[in-house]
């Protein structure tokens, strides 16, 4: 078994990235790695299968990550990003190809994981899994036959078909949302906008007053955290949305102006909801910068001047306070880094940035519960990338024996606490 050295602690710590039996930190701070295994799918030709799930301990002081005691965990064929309940004894996978959801235990002391029980998903190909606030309720998108499926959930965390699920869409399912309250659900199919208000106690949904809402494109849904305004985007078509929210009741209506004939792609809202950053789809060098109106949620564009994304950037991930955006180059293998300037939301690259990641396809980069570290997974190297964040610069410093050699290549991340 090849050993890793992970950090330059006073003592090394010298840990295997599989297979250890040793105990886990004992800081409560877990990542989890699912990872894409290529294999014949069912469906649509060779797929990336992810049938194993890695769980590590974080030492929040040096960054190095210790494998949780029974390393890799299994799980369904199909199984994508692992989420913890809103019950934190619980974590779920939506299995694509095996068509269920699969509960498991989830001790947030060891961060062990054991499966319970693998729940009908009603439908074909689920994933997009999202649960209610108050923890009694999941959905999730069965991408193969076009449904929106409910559950809820038991006193042990299983879930059960809620009567009435699996609801059919008019097309493939993108961005299910749950309303902050829990009272609504909200998902595009078809260039439609479908709302429905969500029973708490049944689980049932009931169409809200006018839905499904014709649009003339739409393929990602944003909700700010209030819950007060939508924003949906359909880069292709260059066209946008922002929908406000009527809280007492989940109707939607078209802010005025609100429309925006841009490329946006892959949007994320600043964690102050005052700028919105998205990839532009026809030129993704350029970054696509939005001030947040704080009254009526409609977008303004903000110059990015001669800021880049690199030539192929993948996903956004903002630091937990907003200061730092950091944009991965999947073709470059490096991870871009900005500095947000709070008052007009425009992005200063970071000195230093890129940085490299000493892989290959680097895919999201996830940041560490207390903000001071950073990961990311190099989907076809077979390791993971780990760095310390400067807390005033933002600058990325690779930890010490990085990239750390995995099984398979991880491709989502999960932290917890989250």
């Amino acid at each position: 078994m090849k050993l890793i050295r992970l950090s330059g602690m006073a003592t090394a710590v010298m840990v295997a990235l599989s297979g250890l039996s040793a105990p886990a930190l004992s800081n409560g701070n877990f990542i989890f790695m699912t990872n894409p295994d290529l294999a014949p799918s069912r469906d649509n030709g060779p797929q990336p299968h992810y049938s194993k799930i890695y769980g590590y301990s974080i030492d929040e002081t040096t960054g190095a990550f210790t494998a949780v005691p029974g390393t890799p965990f299994a799980s369904s064929d199909g199984a994508r990003l692992l989420v913890i309940g809103p019950k934190a004894d619980y974590a779920y996978t939506a299995n694509y190809d095996d068509n269920n959801i699969t509960t498991y235990s989830f001790d947030v002391s060891t961060g062990q994981l054991a499966i319970l029980a693998n729940s009908d998903s009603g439908g074909r190909g689920p994933s997009k899994l999202q649960f209610s606030p108050d923890g009694t309720t999941a959905i999730a998108t069965n991408n193969i036959t076009q449904s929106l499926a409910v559950f809820t959930i038991g006193s042990n965390g299983v879930l059960s078909q809620a009567s009435g699920s699996p609801y059919a869409l008019g097309g493939p399912p993108f961005s299910p949302k749950i309303h902050p309250t829990g009272k609504y659900v909200y998902v595009l199919a078809n260039s439609h906008l479908y709302g429905y208000s969500l029973n708490a106690g049944t689980g049932g949904l009931t169409a809200i007053n006018g839905m499904p809402m014709a649009l003339e494109a739409g393929n990602n849904l944003v909700m700010d955290a209030a819950g007060d305004n939508l924003y949906i985007q359909a880069g292709y078509e260059k066209k946008g949305y922002v929908f406000s929210i009527d809280q007492a009741n989940g109707e939607v209506s078209e802010v005025k102006d609100g429309r925006y004939a841009v490329a946006a792609s892959g949007m994320v809202l600043s964690p102050s909801g005052n700028f919105a950053y998205a990839i532009n789809f026809f030129n993704k060098s350029v970054p696509m910068i939005f001030k947040v109106d704080g009254t009526t949620g409609s977008l303004s564009t903000v110059d990015p001047g001669s800021v880049t994304f690199g030539y192929d950037p993948t996903y956004l991930t903002m630091s937990r306070d907003g200061s730092f955006l950091y944009v991965p180059d999947s073709q470059a293998n490096v991870i871009h880094g900005y500095t947000v300037n709070q008052e007009t939301g425009a992005l200063t690259e970071i000195t230093g940035s890129p940085f490299g990641t000493g892989g290959t396809f680097a895919t999201r980069f996830t940041i560490s519960p207390s903000g001071q570290y950073g990961y990311i997974g190099n989907a076809q190297s077979h390791n993971v990338s780990g760095y310390s964040i400067n807390q005033s610069t933002g600058a990325l410093t690779a930890l010490h024996g990085s990239p750390f050699a995995i099984d398979a290549g991880a491709f989502y991340m999960t932290v917890y606490p989250q």
